[in-house]
């Protein structure tokens, strides 16, 4: 039967035809549809009464109109269909609206429901339908998990336990599909086996096949959920299925998809000790505390007191995600203790959740088994908030004899440590101080708050400067110079008693920090008559330690007195403490044996509002020459320019300005207004760079291409002083948006005679060579680094083994000969460099001598393939947003009016990236209709034109192209290709 005027009117929803075609009540189309479905499927619930009579009819596939309502979403209508609920679906495929929807035989209105995550529906169908099995014994509660819809279970509960046709279980179809939230509300399955052999598909398409008597754990083993595998191990570890096999096995079996380092170690040692699963009132009296769900809790307050097998609470879990309202009814759990100790307590306060500090103090003072009590918790994650609420724990030290400040400060959360001021001179077990603590892992701002431990040597004599030290704290070491002089008392780490700070810099290669100290401790031996010039001399630590040892050559005798207040001055700077430069302004002027002032590092730190206290140190230079601005500039703190702005043209040793400093560490802002410094050049050679470098240089060469595009106008003429241009720092680096900018010319060679194609060429940069292709053809004019005169870009790159960079620049540079007579063939066949040369030399083996003149704008055409290419793939993503949308894909969950919406927008977006795609294109082909009179291939941009396109003739490709275009169009007149003739040039 065809479509009835009923049916029409129901799907729209127009009641008043609806009462005039009510003769057509029980007819049904071709699929067995009838007008209650039409309206329910389109949430017409004022229609339903009128059709009532079609109620419990099922189409073709045994869907119910109870079942169309709950796939679009329509709980009112569902509320008037209820009377269907307990009917089940017949077919696996069904059509609805040209979709076809993919479904077990068996499935009913609440297994859909869940499916697709209507949860007003799912409460609505639970009395009528909970429990019922699809044909291959497929529960609601199964369907829901395979969908990670975790929120539901509780609802389910009745069918935890139950186990399909092949034995799995709702925990299983949890696991198999990775969902961790579902399984622990699952645990209660735990040790259930399947029944049969079971085919299961991996993450890279593959199948692998579970034998009889298969557990989750082993699922979760092959399918490689580490996170699961370690919530089940405690209940199914070391079962074995039907053939012997263990959780261990299935995390072995060879596999090549995805790292499973993480599962084997877990099951590496797997026991055969199983605890019993939990109950599953217990574990949803958990999962409800987790989530604050008070009424949840409160009806299975019963089980309070159950832990899990890492011995975790309901009241535990309510606590770290900070639910008061759950700890007030779980009081019964109070003073419960985890695997490791941990009370409820300590697990708020791990996550700052102070509001819960009183609902918990029958804890306090309790200790984990480490010791620690919660304040040691909350201050470790750096919680101040919570240190006012525990006062009564201030003052204990765990087994270590570590104290709450000791905690804060290794962290470095400086803020608590004026509210633990009654722990500060506290040691632990082994001596050590907070101040110690916070030295040993860097934390220079902790030093102004805890001077009053300064001086102090813990049992082997070591001091908070030698923490520093040892670490290459030098900011540190800075602020510490008054315990210079101090020397351990006991062998430590192989240091033997007597060793130094200075000793130890020397040894640990720290220059900076030797430059510190050497005032104060050079000539100063160990128990062993060493001085830190022998440490230097002796280190068996890699690198170079040509500085310290310049710096220790003539190691004196003669010390000074360690300074005492001049410190406190420079760590109120470091800081940002006014008050601390305030008390300390008489030392203004100070500078450290590094020549380092509180101005320069305020400005440093970007402490803009301690910079008027020290303008008396403005202009004052360290020994490197560095200013004030200069360290500002570097670490890009803008709101310090200003205020240092009479430092401005001021020079350090090497010639670099407060400009290039800011350019050579990206920090466009400070560049911006350092601009009247342009133009300067270095005067001596600096971190690998030859004097005369500029700003633009540095930009340049450090990838800085925003920095680059401000200084182009003002430095671009100029070169350094072996005639390099920035241009060439860029190339030589591969950095390409640097070079898209500074191509805005053809340039020269440096003193080497080498040209920025060189440069990229000689370091294998493909991108950067395809852009400076306008330069083919030049030759070196002098030798330089072994490499004659006469050398190409082509040798350079046969030489260094670069066969994409050879095969670019091949049919531009062919036949060349450097001064020795040597062309790139020969440089491929005689370097002694190791490696597989292969291609290079296959490249090569035919080197011609006809060669294309150089191409002049390369980079245009590049750009424009490039961003016709991002096009085309946003294209492709768009159309296939739109395929997804079907069931049960990620559309599933939505009614009809929200698929449309998408739909629309997405034919929107689609239609927006079209027209765009097809501007671009249209600039590509007007660009390569004026590349028809070059002889470059227009589409690779690459080889010689030598193919002619028939029918049209033109000749516009090389051979490799023509074969990938065949029966595609000339990309000149878009006519269809039907054959290529190779034209011998």
């Amino acid at each position: 039967m065809s479509v009835t005027d009923l049916m029409r009117a129901a799907g729209r929803g127009d009641l008043e035809c609806v009462k005039r075609n009510l003769s057509q009540v029980g007819r049904k189309d071709g699929n067995g549809q009838t007008a209650l479905m039409e309206a329910a499927i389109n949430g017409h619930a004022n229609c339903i009464p009128l059709l009532e009579k079609e109620i419990g009819m099922q189409n073709k596939g045994g869907w119910t109109a109870l079942m169309y309502a709950v796939t679009g979403g329509n709980a009112d209508c569902v509320r008037l269909l209820l009377s269907e609920a307990g009917k089940k679906t017949k077919e696996w495929k069904i059509t609805l609206d040209g979709k076809i929807f993919i479904l077990p035989p068996g499935m009913t209105a609440l297994m859909m429901a869940t499916y697709q995550n209507r949860s007003e529906i799912v409460e609505l169908l639970l009395p009528f339908e909970l429990g019922i099995k699809d044909r291959n014994g497929n529960t609601a509660l199964m369907w829901t998990v395979i969908q990670g819809h975790a929120s539901y279970i509780p609802l389910l509960k009745e069918e935890i336990g139950m186990q399909n046709n092949i034995g799995w279980t709702a925990l299983m179809c949890a696991v198999s599909g990775g969902n961790a939230n579902c399984a622990r509300l699952l645990l209660s399955e735990a040790r259930k086996r399947t029944m049969m052999y079971t085919k299961v598909a991996l993450p890279n398409r593959t199948t692998f096949i579970f034998s009889p008597g298969a557990t989750a754990l082993m699922i979760a083993a092959r399918r490689n959920h580490p996170e699961i595998v370690e919530l089940l191990l405690p209940y199914e570890q070391g079962m074995i299925d039907s053939e012997g096999h263990t959780a261990n096995w299935y995390a072995n079996k060879r596999s090549k998809e995805g790292d499973y380092s993480r599962v084997r170690k877990l099951l590496e040692n797997e026991s055969s000790k199983c605890v019993p699963p939990p109950p599953k009132e217990s574990v949803f009296l958990r999962a409800f505390a987790t989530v604050g769900d008070i009424e949840g809790v409160r009806k299975h307050l019963d089980h309070a007191g159950y832990q899990d097998s890492n011995g975790m609470t309901a009241l535990m879990l309510a606590a770290e995600k900070g639910y008061t309202d759950c700890i007030l009814l779980l009081e019964k759990e109070h003073g419960m203790q985890n695997n490791e100790g941990k009370t409820a307590l300590m697990l708020a306060v791990r996550q700052g959740h102070a509001n819960c500090i009183p609902l918990l103090k029958e804890e306090f003072e309790m200790r984990d088994n480490d010791g620690c009590i919660a304040l040691m918790h909350a201050v470790r994650e750096g919680y101040s908030k919570c240190i006012p609420l525990l006062g009564e724990e201030i003052g204990v030290q765990n087994v270590w004899g570590c104290t709450a400040l000791m905690f804060a400060t290794f962290k470095g959360h400086s803020d608590c440590i004026p509210l633990l001021k009654e722990e500060i001179g506290k040691r632990d077990n082994h001596g050590w101080t907070a101040l110690m603590k916070a030295m040993w892992s860097g934390h220079a701002k902790c030093i102004p708050l805890l001077e009053k431990e300064i001086g102090k040597q813990n049992k082997w004599g070591l001091t908070a400067l030698m923490c520093a030290t040892r670490n290459g704290q030098a900011d540190s070491v800075r602020l510490l110079l008054s315990e210079a002089g101090k020397q351990t008392t006991k062998e430590y780490n192989d240091f033997p008693p007597g060793t130094t700070a200075l000793m130890m810099a020397a040894h640990y290669n720290y220059p900076k920090i030797v430059e510190l100290l050497l005032p104060y401790e050079q000539g100063l031996k160990d128990s062993k008559g060493h001085t830190a010039k022998w440490y230097a001399n002796n280190s068996p630590r890699e690198g170079d330690l040509t500085q310290v040892r310049k710096l220790l050559e003539n190691e004196g005798t003669e010390r000074v007195p360690p300074p005492r207040e001049e410190c406190l001055l420079m760590a109120s700077a470091i800081t940002g403490d006014i008050e601390g430069v305030r008390k300390n302004l008489d030392h203004v002027g100070y500078q450290d044996p590094t020549g380092m002032t509180a101005l320069m590092l305020a400005a440093s730190y970007g402490h803009s509002d301690c910079i008027p206290f020290l303008e008396k140190e403005i202009g004052m230079q360290n020994n490197d020459g560095r200013t004030a601005l200069m360290w500002a500039a570097y670490n890009g703190h803008v709101s310090c320019i200003a205020l240092l702005e009479e430092e401005i043209g001021k020079e350090d040793n090497d010639g670099m300005t407060a400009l290039m400093l800011a350019a050579s560490n990206g920090m466009t802002g400070c560049a911006q207004l350092l601009l009247t410094e342009v133009g300067k050049q270095t005067t001596r050679e600096g971190n690998g760079l030859p004097p005369g470098t500029t700003a633009l240089m540095l930009a340049a060469h450090n990838d800085h291409p925003e920095i680059v595009e401000l200084l182009l106008p003002y430095e671009q003429e100029l070169k350094d002083d072996n005639g390099e241009t920035p241009l060439m720092k860029a190339a030589e680096k591969g950095h390409i948006s640097c070079v898209l900018i500074l191509k805005v010319k053809t340039e020269g060679q440096n003193t080497g005679g080498q040209t920025a194609l060189m440069k990229a060429a000689l370091n294998g940069h493909k991108n950067c060579v395809r852009l400076l292709l306008s330069e083919a053809g030049r030759q070196s004019e002098k030798e330089r680094n072994g490499f004659p005169s006469g050398t190409t870009a082509l040798m350079l790159a046969a030489r260094y083994n670069y066969p994409n960079v050879v095969k670019l620049l091949l049919p531009y540079e062919q036949g060349l000969k450097d001064s020795n007579g040597h062309t790139a063939k020969w440089y491929a066949n005689n370097d002694s460099k190791g490696g597989n040369r292969s291609r290079v030399r296959r490249l090569l083996r035919k080197e011609g001598t006809m060669r294309l003149p150089a191409p002049q704008n390369p980079g245009d055409v590049l750009r424009l393939r490039e961003r016709i290419t991002e096009l085309a793939i946003e294209n492709e993503s768009l159309k296939r947003g739109l395929l997804s949308i079907d069931y049960p894909q990620e559309g599933a969950g939505k009614g009809p009016l929200q698929l449309g919406q998408k739909i629309s927008s997405l034919e929107q977006q689609l239609e927006m990236y079209k027209d765009r795609y097809d501007n671009l294109q249209k600039t590509l082909i007007q660009r390569v209709q004026e590349a028809k009179s070059t002889t470059i291939c227009i589409v690779c941009l690459t080889n010689p034109k030598d193919t002619l396109l028939q029918p049209c003739g033109h000749l516009c490709a090389c051979s490799n192209c023509a074969e990938r275009i065949m029966n595609q169009t000339c990309p000149l007149c878009r006519t269809p290709i039907e054959s290529v003739i190779k034209a011998y040039i």
